[in-house]
């Protein structure tokens, strides 16, 4: 399946008219992790990543640390 068949599935996206969808398609690069295992460290509390990522099937977990260090769900 290509990028804009993806984007336009997408809530956030869904109705943005298609010539909008087309500019995200050409701006944006599209990176694959055909699988990760569970517990995978996608990116550190207090990291930085500069864009957006959506997961095509599973789930993601967020955490954050509170000021005890201790990991909150």
């Amino acid at each position: 399946m290509d990028k804009l068949w993806y984007l336009s599935r997408i809530g956030l996206f869904e109705a943005l008219p298609e010539e909008d969808l087309e500019e995200l398609d050409r701006m944006t690069p599209m990176t694959h992790s055909d699988f990760l295992p569970k517990l995978t460290i996608v990116q550190s509390p207090g990291e930085e990543i500069d864009g957006l990522s959506f997961v095509k099937k599973g789930k993601q977990v967020y955490e954050k640390e509170n000021h005890a260090c201790r990991k909150q769900q």
